[in-house]
């Protein structure tokens, strides 16, 4: 079945309990566990908008209908219950995770050591190794080979988490590629409208108490919005595409400290220190400044908000911009704008191989 009609098929089936052509949304609380007169449960993990997700990301990714699937009420919140369930076992992350994510695997016991991806031939992998990898690094957008990670990693018997926020299942299946679990950030292009949080984790499952009790369990509504979200994915990504692509002429007509992956309408570039990027930003007029991408509508993120300590300057400061689906060329008329505004405000500086 063509990925389109999947993804249209994901929301707009049939409610196994009523017949209706939407899922409907679940407030309750408590729910029994089949037959009356058995214990009932009390909603700290599951709920059925939960579950009708879970489902629709098993056909997205065309996985079997008893494939596990965890949601939670963030993409932070699932590598903090991934880290809770496999305590214990060592982490091993790629040398540019991000720092907020890094940071919060550090809390938890066992050991968290950073690898160059790169070179994942060289490293002396434990069978109890849980690893952390991403198809493309982000701020960056530098792509890595996930298969070799994996084919590296499960020599020793270790287990491989692909972080799919940055591409998504409309570009990339890390499953093809030997991934044990897949983490999805529904917050991001899954959702697109940017009024949802939840976390996604395809082959984990939700048995277990520090799912039930620390409360990473997400809302009803989040799940409701993130699956009527996935009939459109297809579509909006294959705009930001374009849009993208617009954009990334301009930033790499002005600067040569940039990055584009065309799969998605991330650029990451620099244009000056950290004063004149704040300048530059708060000049924008249909850009919103934000830290947050995979939105229908255009973002920009300034690396105050998150560090990007393993970054070389001057990409250490870089700004992290999201295409959402407005034109292209009047995004490109926003950014020409904001910059020359920065430049006549005379407040910081651009740097050197930067035209003014």
């Amino acid at each position: 079945m063509d990925f389109t009609t999947r993804c249209v098929h994901a929301f707009f089936g049939h409610d196994l309990h009523n017949g209706a052509n939407l899922p409907n949304i679940n407030f309750s609380v408590i729910y029994s566990l089949g037959d009356p007169g058995r214990p009932s449960c009390y909603r700290r993990y599951n709920n059925a908008n939960s579950e009708s997700l879970a489902a629709a990301m098993r056909s997205i990714y065309g996985l079997p209908e008893d494939f596990p699937v965890t949601i939670t009420n963030c993409g932070l919140s699932a590598f903090i219950y991934l880290c809770m369930k496999f305590e214990g076992s060592r982490r091993v992350v790629t040398a540019d995770l991000d720092d907020e994510c890094l940071e919060a695997m550090r809390a938890f016991k066992g050991e968290t050591v950073t690898l160059d991806m790169d070179k994942v031939e060289d490293f002396a992998f434990r069978s109890n190794d849980l690893v952390f990898a991403e198809p493309i690094s982000n701020p960056m957008l530098k792509p890595y080979d996930a298969k070799r990670i994996c084919e590296a990693a499960h020599k020793a018997g270790a287990k491989v988490v692909i972080d799919n926020s940055l591409l998504s299942v409309a570009n990339y299946n890390p499953f093809d590629d030997g991934a044990d679990i897949v983490l999805e950030s529904g917050t991001k292009w899954l959702c697109g409208s940017g009024d949802a949080m939840l976390g996604i984790l395809l082959g984990v499952d939700t048995k277990g108490k520090y799912y039930q009790i620390h409360g990473v369990n997400p809302s009803p509504i989040d799940c409701y919005l993130v699956q009527k979200g996935i009939p459109t994915l297809p579509f909006r990504m294959a705009r930001i595409r374009e849009t993208g692509a617009v954009v990334a002429d301009w930033v790499k007509s002005v600067t040569p400290y940039y990055s584009h992956d065309p799969r998605i309408g991330l650029v990451t570039f620099c244009l000056g220190d950290t004063e004149f990027q704040k300048t530059f930003c708060s000049k924008l007029k249909l850009i919103f400044w934000g830290p947050v991408f995979g939105q229908s509508n255009t973002t920009i993120q300034a690396s105050n908000f998150v560090k990007v300590s393993y970054l070389p300057p001057p990409m250490n400061w870089c700004l992290r911009l999201s295409c959402g689906l407005e034109d292209g060329n009047d995004l490109v008329e926003d950014l020409k704008q904001a910059y020359e505004a920065a430049l006549a405000s005379g407040r910081g500086r651009t740097i050197k191989g930067v035209k003014k």
